[in-house]
């Protein structure tokens, strides 16, 4: 038989075993629901994206721009700001200028903070500009930029997006951006 002080020993061991368990798979569990966060925020940006990048296709300007706040900031790769209300009659300008639209967006990184995401995303596209009956611009755009997001009553709009690289080619020559 087991005297008090060795079955309270043993019982205090393997509660402290017990409690670390729960410690570690809590932690896991914490672990998993930050990662479902995190991806769940990445997956309805991605898709904001792909939802842009169709209505720039459709030339949808009222929803184009419905997929960011009304206090939008766009910063060029050397500094130069504009605000929502600069880009939106430039937007419909270049939707009711060009013959096509096309572009792609893709998330390379996204660092979660609450309602705030952080994005790192390579964007592309394509806009033809007809000049002539007969002759066309094809201005071709790659971007690397760095995008914030902020979530709003369960939906994500873009609040910023700072240009960090571009390359931008009209007709197949590189012009300064």
């Amino acid at each position: 038989m087991m005297s008090k002080k060795r079955f309270y020993k043993t019982k205090l061991r393997w509660a402290a075993g017990l409690m670390s368990w729960f410690l570690l798979i809590g932690s896991g569990v914490l672990s998993a629901v930050a990662d479902t966060a995190q991806d769940q925020a990445r997956k309805a940006i991605q898709a904001n994206y792909v939802k842009r990048d169709a209505a720039a296709s459709r030339k949808d300007a009222n929803a184009y721009w419905s997929l960011r706040t009304d206090n939008f900031v766009w910063i060029s790769k050397n500094g130069k700001r504009k605000t929502a209300k600069q880009l939106k009659p430039e937007t419909v300008k270049m939707f009711n200028a060009a013959e096509s639209l096309d572009g792609r967006a893709i998330i390379q990184k996204l660092t979660l903070k609450g309602d705030t995401a952080t994005v790192l995303v390579k964007d592309s596209g394509t806009i033809v500009i007809p000049v002539s009956k007969t002759r066309k611009n094809v201005i071709k755009v790659a971007e690397t930029a760095s995008d914030t997001w902020i979530k709003r009553n369960g939906k994500w709009l873009q609040s910023q997006s700072k240009a960090l690289t571009a390359v931008v080619t009209i007709n197949g020559k590189a012009v300064k951006y």
